[in-house]
């Protein structure tokens, strides 16, 4: 009854996102076949460079060929998915006056540059990767492995992505690390501002426009089809639903007998995930809910109120709940946050080598595509022989 409302703020790529998601189905079923131990530097065997080539630095830090490459790769993929169908790339392409490639390699040092900066930053602030936290990734790439279907398929499908187990490694470890820089400015932010005052809490809930309720619904179409029930069932509903209202305006504690009523006779299906009420904002609930909550006081119940799924009946609640107060300071947090790594990545120093500028982006993914292709055909071969041979057909005399 709900829409769902997301989360806006920085985000970093997930990285189970990998491009190259397309083949995970695919490594999952592959056989023994190709052998990822021929190929330890997936860069070097693609492009002629050691993966650890430095190809710039951040603030002096050393971004390596395998991140940047990566990073830069699944630009590609993504232009090459939504721009160009699936199909080859168009390198005689510009984008704002600049060649495809110079675009790409662009997109992809500016992505490798964020994460350069979120490593600098936390270990600047003392939010490293804790030995809990390093635990937690080797289990991550042992569920990786099972889910790929073992170590093999897993190194295969990370050679596919031009990463290897130790670049992997890497990578995941920067979400981690965000995370932790959250957490420490979080704390920044509370010594700062202290605990959040009641004024603020208001304000912030007058801005938003929040309202809180609770509700028992007593339902007026057929579970299975959704479809309106018939008029006789809906009669008896509304009759059920007015017996529920005159047993809370009876009692002498009218809000606990609404909360003993809601858990036995409420047919919400939201109730086993919203047992508080729902916290909602102008358009996310129906409109004679919100109607009905707006009529009302902080602790008032309403009568009847009929919407297309059936009769409700309403109970305002106060929307300045500590969950509210934990989501604000959430909020907060993650401003401060972006605010400390935009400023950082504004001022950022970026400086390239010779290797990142003769680069040749179109001739590192053609390498890759023929890497894939290596592993496809060798799995394939592999396949075939696995598979039994056909009784020879006797010929007659």
């Amino acid at each position: 009854m709900k829409r769902s409302v997301p989360v806006i703020g920085m985000a970093l790529v997930s990285i189970l996102a990998f491009w190259g998601f397309s083949r995970l189905d695919e490594a999952m079923e592959q056989p023994v076949g190709f052998d990822p131990g021929t190929v330890p530097d997936p860069v070097e065997y693609v492009l002629g460079i050691p993966r650890d080539t430095v190809l710039f630095t951040v603030d002096g830090a050393p971004v390596e060929a395998e991140e940047y490459l990566y990073w830069t790769g699944y630009s590609a993929e993504m232009l090459q998915f939504y721009q160009f169908g699936g199909g080859a790339i168009d390198w005689s392409m510009e984008v704002g006056g600049t060649s495809l490639e110079e675009s790409l390699k662009e997109s992809g040092l500016n992505a490798a540059k964020l994460y350069q900066v979120v490593e600098n930053q936390a270990e600047k602030e003392g939010c490293n990767i804790t030995a809990q936290q390093q635990a937690d990734h080797q289990k991550q790439i042992r569920q990786a492995e099972e889910e790929l279907g073992g170590k093999v398929s897993f190194e295969k499908w990370l050679l596919q992505v031009g990463l290897t187990r130790e670049g992997y490694e890497e990578i995941i470890k920067i979400p981690t690390l965000h995370e932790n820089l959250q957490k420490k400015y979080a704390k920044d932010l509370e010594a700062e501002q202290g605990a959040l005052e009641d004024s603020e809490v208001q304000a912030y809930i007058e801005t938003k426009d929040l309202l809180r309720a609770k509700h028992i619904l007593v339902y007026t179409r057929d579970p299975m089809t959704m479809q309106p029930i018939p008029e006789e069932e809906k009669a008896a509903k509304k009759e059920r639903a007015e017996e529920l209202l005159a047993e809370i305006r009876a009692s002498q504690e009218p809000i606990k007998t609404f909360d003993a009523l809601m858990k036995e006779n409420s047919e919400d299906p939201g109730l086993a995930t919203n047992p508080e009420g729902y916290t909602f904002t102008a358009g996310e609930m129906l409109a004679p809910f919100e109607a009905g909550t707006r009529a009302l006081e902080y602790g008032e119940i309403s009568d009847l109120v009929e919407s297309d799924f059936g009769y409700h009946i309403i109970l305002r609640l106060d929307p300045a709940t500590e969950e509210l107060k934990n989501a604000i300071r959430e909020v907060q947090a993650k401003e401060y946050m972006d605010t400390r790594l935009q400023k950082a990545l504004e001022s950022a120093v970026v400086e390239t080598t010779e290797a990142y500028r003769s680069l040749d982006l179109p001739l590192y993914l053609e390498g890759l595509n023929a890497l894939r292709g290596e592993i496809a055909a060798q799995d394939a071969a592999a396949m075939m022989e696995q598979m039994p041979q056909p009784s020879p057909v006797p010929t007659q005399e």
